[in-house]
């Protein structure tokens, strides 16, 4: 899985200094009870893993289905 990165560099100028490094913490915190499915809302986890969930037998039958659009 990819990693998520934040670059502040323009951001720094109006940042009070370690404004930043004092929310690392409760990220690391988030991103635990994101991966244990211990936060609020758990049940509604199943974005978190769904790039590894999907087998090519469901892509191919998704390909083989005619496609509809909700708009038309």
């Amino acid at each position: 899985m990819k990693s998520i990165s934040l670059n502040i560099t323009k951001a720094a100028s109006f940042l009070a200094e370690g404004a930043v490094k004092a929310y690392e913490p409760k990220v690391k915190a988030a991103q635990e009870a994101l991966e244990n499915g211990t936060c609020e809302g758990n049940d509604f986890l199943g974005w978190l893993h769904l790039p590894s969930s999907i087998t090519p037998e469901f892509l191919g039958k998704r390909q083989e289905e005619p496609y509809y659009p909700l708009r038309r």
